[in-house]
């Protein structure tokens, strides 16, 4: 299962987190791994396009990718994440934290 946890303070999103596999088909033919794998590259492109304060990390060990910025982008993404984890419940969890 894909887990992407939503960061979130005083009702601004703050970044996102993604980890691992969803398991929805073979590796190479993950249609879910796909889609989540292109939103986080397209989140990071268009960051940098846009010269926005970001910071990226990237764990390969864990499979684990962060993305800490805010505005419009990273809410775009969580707005399809959600919508993902609807279609796709048993492959993609999204946990909403918020903190002060």
């Amino acid at each position: 299962m894909i887990r992407v946890i939503l960061w979130q303070s005083n009702h601004r999103r703050t970044g996102f987190c993604v980890s691992g596999h969803a398991g929805y088909a073979p590796a190479g033919q993950d249609i879910v791994c796909a889609a989540v794998s292109s939103a986080v590259r397209l989140c990071e492109k268009t960051l940098s396009r846009l010269g926005a304060v970001y910071t990226a990390s990237v764990d390969r060990k864990r499979n684990l990718v962060s993305i800490l910025s805010s505005g419009p982008v990273t809410d775009a993404f969580a707005e399809l994440m959600r919508e993902l984890s609807e279609e796709y419940p048993e492959y993609i969890s999204v946990t909403e934290v918020r903190y002060v």
